[in-house]
């Protein structure tokens, strides 16, 4: 998070708010049917910010935070986050101290990463709790079934030193209500638990719907064992479902700037890198420059496609977009001054920029549009549109 007074000295920063966040916590429990919420704050709470998105979301009561690194946890620690926190990838190796100290939840994939941890353990004459995660189909990571009788000859050596709290998998087209796979992950999964009970592990913190998952019926439905969902998209607004509208979500995120600078340009004129774009003959272009970049994560596929709001109306985004800067054709508009205000992502006026829009410029998923925000964008927490 950039200091308060370095990022005065710049319009661009990104708008987190909590109101819409604790709006969304409530859809996701409604969804939810009842299960607990584990809050998915990897890759800096989505690029909305951990410091301004954690606190609030334990203050809305969520039970449990995910992430992908102990980095990512040891950063919640710090924050105030008393909660449970899992921590799902990969990298463990070398990192027990900090999950002991902060009192971490590792999910362990693999039998060489309880190995691991198994040693540690030994070593300091601990017991530590794990969840597991079960492969039923992302092929990522995971105990599968060809994995589980390796597993289940393993674990009678693990029970001094490893605590299965949990076991967890992972949906990989729930995005895509039409398809059939997400049903029959669930199906596996539950026959996974069933066979893991069997042998004598009956863990109750049981977890596969993601966001997606969360907004299916049949995916939270009776058949399908789990105390907790995990959801990230939901909570900061954004549709998890492609193509349909599933719930009634707040986007918590808004990117605004300002027009830093004006001109006016003579018929094929060139703007920006390559030029690539030049000013239509039949009279004056007026150029608005914006200092938002590729740098900061406007990407460079919007050259050309995007628009962004000012005045409350939509101006396309012309010419390549640089580095720290891109340019509006603000021509339609009267009275553009210098300072006036920008959206580049929320809304202004009646006209609204989602972040499933832009991603549809760039040919990619809304994920990657705000997780892709860097951190020299000031975030700004504010309690309500601003």
């Amino acid at each position: 998070m950039i200091d308060a007074p370095v990022a005065r000295c710049r319009p661009t920063r990104a708008l987190i708010d909590l109101a819409a966040l604790r709006h969304n916590v409530g859809v996701a429990r409604r969804h939810a049917r009842g299960r607990r919420l584990c809050a998915v704050v990897k890759a800096n709470a989505y690029g909305h910010g951990l410091g301004e998105v954690a606190p609030a979301l334990q203050a809305a009561g969520v039970e449990a935070f995910g992430v992908a690194f102990v980095d990512e946890a040891v950063a919640l620690r710090a924050l105030g986050i008393t909660r449970p926190i899992w921590v799902w990838g990969s990298t463990l190796t070398g990192c027990f101290d900090a999950i002991v100290k902060h009192q971490l939840v590792p999910v362990l994939g693999n039998l060489a990463q309880a190995d691991a941890l198994v040693a540690a353990c030994r070593s300091r004459g601990l017991r530590l709790r794990v969840h597991l995660e079960l492969d039923t189909g992302m092929a990522r990571l995971g105990f599968g079934d060809a994995a589980l009788e390796a597993l289940l000859a393993a674990m009678p050596q693990w029970q001094p030193h490893l605590q299965v709290d949990g076991l967890m998998s992972h949906l990989a087209v729930a995005d895509l209500p039409e398809d059939p796979f997400t049903e029959q992950q669930g199906a596996a999964f539950a026959a996974l638990c069933g066979r893991l009970h069997s042998h004598g592990l009956a863990p109750t913190t049981l977890h596969l719907a993601n966001s997606a998952g969360t907004c299916r019926a049949a995916v939270v439905g009776p058949r399908t064992p789990q105390a907790f969902v995990r959801c990230g998209l939901l909570l900061y607004g954004m549709q998890p479902l492609r193509g349909h509208h599933t719930a009634d979500l707040r986007p918590v995120l808004a990117l605004h700037s300002a027009v830093v600078a004006l001109r006016d340009l003579p018929p094929g004129s060139p703007v920006s890198y390559g030029c690539t774009y030049r000013t239509p003959a039949g009279g004056p272009t007026r150029i608005a420059t914006v200092p938002m970049g590729y740098a900061d994560g406007y990407r460079r596929d919007f050259s050309g496609r995007a628009a962004m709001l000012l005045h409350g109306a939509r101006v396309p985004v012309v010419g390549t977009v640089c580095m720290d800067m891109c340019m509006l054709d603000v021509t339609s508009l009267k009275n553009v001054e210098l300072g006036d205000p920008v959206v580049l992502l929320g809304s202004q006026g009646n006209q609204t920029l989602a972040a499933e829009e832009l991603a549809d410029w760039a040919h990619t998923i809304s994920w990657e549009i705000v997780c892709g925000i860097a951190a020299r964008v000031a975030r700004q927490a504010v309690d309500g549109a601003a």
